[in-house]
């Protein structure tokens, strides 16, 4: 069985994305689930520059507290 969740930025965000949570049930083991992140944005060089490693943190925690549920 596989879910999407899909988050987007408000109307506040200082530029466009989406965040898709890609939630799959293994085939081969009865309590173990993947997870994969996908982030999407729209920004220009110089807002990529200055957000990348902040967010790259952020989904580096994001996926790790994920593990514990």
């Amino acid at each position: 069985m596989k879910e999407n969740i899909k988050l987007k930025s408000g109307t506040k965000a200082p530029f466009k994305f989406d965040i898709d949570i890609v939630i799959e049930a293994s085939k081969e083991e009865e309590n173990l689930t993947a997870l994969q992140l996908i982030f999407k944005a729209e920004m220009n060089a110089f807002v990529k520059m200055m957000v990348e490693k902040p967010l790259t943190q952020f989904l580096d925690v994001l996926a790790s507290k994920m593990q514990n549920f």
